[in-house]
């Protein structure tokens, strides 16, 4: 014999809708709540993002330079030399095994190519870096949580350390920063299944590996 149909069930079921999924009870009403979008989410992360970076960079345009550090007057020296014709060696005349020349070049290629000041072009390189990883530090947080990348971002404008690397000349911030891109470019290429952003995220973190380490 058939089994009757059991009856229907009482038990709040989940409701999609566009905003989000809840559970729904018909025999009650649910309150009223505020429920942020994609779209209104993106747009706070964003705002909040270009905010941080705003303030960033007027406090590192408005802070003096630090006191150039050994480390800073080494990477000066060691472009100095490479292009000069004595390879990555320091004001000493030594051979520096630690590091690769790249940075060292980037920060001394302006000035032998175009008479542009190297510690001017080293600061640049620093707050555009810095901003870069506040940048990107809201959008990896944002894809987790709207309030993750929103709290990353002010994280990272109020850590200490952070804004002292952004009045060097170190390579700590534009390896960071790089790093992070590959990230997200390597993200991008998966999602798109492109292999010229494959390419592109390698040779991201290829520049990110060569300035950081040996």
């Amino acid at each position: 014999p058939s089994r009757p149909l059991p009856a229907r069930s009482a038990i709040p079921v989940p409701i999609a809708t566009p905003a989000a999924s809840c559970l729904v009870d018909p025999d009650r009403t649910a309150p009223s709540l505020t429920v942020l979008t994609p779209s209104r989410d993106s747009r706070l992360i964003v705002a909040v993002a270009v905010f941080a970076i705003i303030v960033l960079t007027v406090l590192l345009l408005l802070a003096p330079a630090r006191f150039m550090t050994e480390d800073d007057a080494k990477y000066l020296g060691i472009g100095t030399n490479v292009f000069r014709g004595h390879g990555p060696t320091t004001v000493f005349g030594t051979f520096f095994p630690y590091h690769s020349p790249l940075w060292p070049v980037i920060l001394v290629g302006p000035r032998f190519l175009f008479g542009v000041d190297a510690v001017w072009w080293g600061h640049v390189l620093a707050i555009a870096s810095a901003c870069g990883i506040v940048a990107l530090t809201a959008y990896f947080g944002g894809r987790i949580w709207s309030l993750a990348g929103i709290a990353a971002a002010a994280t990272v404008v109020a850590f200490p350390y952070f804004l002292s690397l952004g009045r060097g000349l170190g390579l700590d911030l534009p390896a960071a920063f790089l790093s992070l891109a590959y990230l997200a470019i390597g993200l991008a290429a998966v999602r798109r299944r492109s292999l010229r952003w494959a390419v592109a995220a390698g040779a991201v973190f290829a520049v990110a590996f060569l300035i950081k380490e040996i």
